[in-house]
């Protein structure tokens, strides 16, 4: 079998920055090496500091920016707008990867791409005989002109997506027949990701992702900072940054800021060391013991959702998106920005050690189902490989 995987034009390679697509390649390419399968990684180049995975089968494609001179931008940009690409410059870099395809003499491969249907509709032209798997990690639009030839687009194409959820999104946005768009979960490393041998007696509360108000840490301070008068020994960690660590404090991080000050006058610590590379996120999660996705925005089937509940950790998550379709009754589940039903779900597991850990064993049998060997198995049996 000949693989190819080709990485969203919005994500990376590398442990450091990337996000769940780039975590996706690593795991499927370590998964199908056991199989005698050595897949062909082609992704964007990074930074040399921020050292992609270490997987020797990759090309790294630099990403044609932008001119400086503001008159050739101008006409890029121009172009960009008239044939409909969803990046400037987009077509020019999809050109450098079917380059890479044919160089490599993978024309009739099976490809996996992500996210970008532009490119999709570009490698369906360019390499008719090549299996072409088309893969959603969100609800991701387009132009009309690329929605349409997507939609109406020849075999052999297959779509699949990352939760049900998604998959009936991506039924109806680009007019496919019901029950087209196969289900291809998301998975979770249970080696890496498993309970602490000697899990924390108090109830320290884990939220990892983005600091961003679609992903709602705002929402679990305050629901904490409701159940702190009650709650002896209750504790937050904040996982996460934006930028994976850069850029400058935004008025929503201040405002975290101020809502954790708020908790600690409390006297519940609320520990937020930044941003958590992928090697070191295991041992963080074992923290803890209370795992909370609050998201507001629809989860299409968050990573992070998985690794918590391997971990153990009893799990509150809001019932967005594809996320129902990962904790199912394994855990406490809440509606968008239903901060009282939030507060009572956190109230039972930081007061109740046994509810907490009733719910912590359920979690991790749950994420069992969800291994990333299991996940390699069903990509096999969609292509057909």
């Amino acid at each position: 079998m000949s693989l190819v995987l080709i990485n969203s034009i919005s994500d990376t390679f590398t442990p450091t920055h990337s996000g769940a697509i780039g975590t996706w390649h690593w795991e499927i390419c370590r998964c199908a090496e056991r199989d005698g399968i050595r897949p062909l990684v082609i992704s964007k180049s990074v930074d040399p500091a921020q050292r992609p995975y270490d997987w020797d089968n990759t090309v790294l494609i630099p990403y044609p920016f932008g001119s400086q001179l503001r008159g050739v931008d101008r006409i890029r940009r121009l172009r960009q707008r008239i044939s409909g690409w969803g990046h400037i410059n987009q077509h020019l870099y999809n050109a450098r990867v079917a380059a890479v395809v044919r160089e490599r003499n993978l024309s009739s491969a099976t490809f996996v791409l992500h996210n970008d249907p532009e490119l999709s509709v570009f490698m369906r032209r360019e390499f008719p005989s090549a299996t072409i798997v088309s893969h959603f990690y969100n609800q991701n639009p387009c132009d009309p002109r690329f929605r349409k030839a997507f939609g109406g687009g020849a075999k052999p194409h297959v779509i699949t997506a990352v939760s049900s959820f998604t998959a009936r999104w991506v039924e109806s946005y680009y007019g496919l027949p019901s029950n087209t768009v196969l289900t291809l979960y998301n998975g979770v490393d249970c080696d890496r990701f498993h309970p602490s041998e000697h899990p924390p007696i108090a109830p320290v509360v884990n939220f990892v992702g983005r600091l961003s108000r679609d992903k709602a840490p705002d929402l679990l301070l305050c629901a904490a900072a409701r159940v702190a008068p009650k709650a002896e020994g209750l504790a937050l960690q904040l996982l996460g940054s934006t930028f994976w660590g850069g850029g400058e404090p935004d008025a929503y991080t201040r405002e975290l800021e101020v809502l954790a000050a708020e908790l600690r006058n409390l006297g519940v610590p609320v520990h937020m060391p930044g941003f958590i590379d992928r090697w070191s996120l295991p041992s963080e999660l074992r923290k803890a013991a209370i795992h909370v996705v609050p998201s507001r925005w629809d989860e299409p089937f968050a990573l992070s959702t998985l690794e918590g509940m391997a971990c153990g950790l009893a799990t509150i998550a809001c019932s967005t998106g594809g996320t129902p379709e990962a904790v199912c009754d394994s855990g406490l589940l809440f509606d968008r920005d239903d901060l009282d039903t939030l507060t009572q779900h956190l109230d039972l597991v930081v007061r109740d050690a046994d509810a907490r850990t009733k719910y912590a064993r359920m979690a991790r049998e749950k994420s069992l189902e969800f291994s990333w060997t299991r996940i390699w198995k069903r990509l096999r049996e969609i292509t057909g490989a």
